[in-house]
């Protein structure tokens, strides 16, 4: 969404970022992985997720300079997190130790969640009226 605003170098943390939270569970889901896709267009950079190594979320989240990026790959990683359908403790984890990182309030953390769980439900809502059917975001 607002990937753009980054810093080449901040794309290419955002892109670590997401292979933390996506590889939580060992395992890249389709959702993840489409997503993850939709990402590497929008910013227009081509890394694969294969190719980066795993770096810890204190060690990402120092790439990120400004408040703004902070917000963005914040919003961002929730989102991934979600796109499956389901929040696992573990990603649940990683974003809280995101949140840490960037120094955000849980208040913060719960506004983007409400915030992103309402886009997929119109997201949601808008493929049903168009297409007649649901889609696995």
């Amino acid at each position: 969404m607002f990937l753009a605003e980054l810093s080449q170098d901040e794309k290419r943390s955002f892109m670590e970022l997401m292979h933390v939270i996506a590889i939580n569970n060992g395992v890249i889901e389709d959702e993840e992985r489409k997503m993850i896709e939709m990402y590497n267009r929008e910013i227009a950079i081509d890394i694969h997720l294969e190719d980066l190594s795993s770096k810890s979320i204190h060690e990402i989240a120092v790439n990120f300079s400004t408040e703004t990026s902070k917000r963005i790959a914040f919003i961002e990683s929730i989102t991934v997190a979600f796109s499956d359908g389901v929040y696992e403790d573990r990603e649940e984890q990683l974003i809280s130790e995101l949140r840490e990182a960037f120094g955000f309030s849980l208040e913060y953390y719960e506004r983007v969640k409400d915030w992103i769980q309402k886009y997929f439900e119109l997201y949601q809502e808008g493929y049903r009226l168009s297409h007649g059917k649901e889609v696995s975001v």
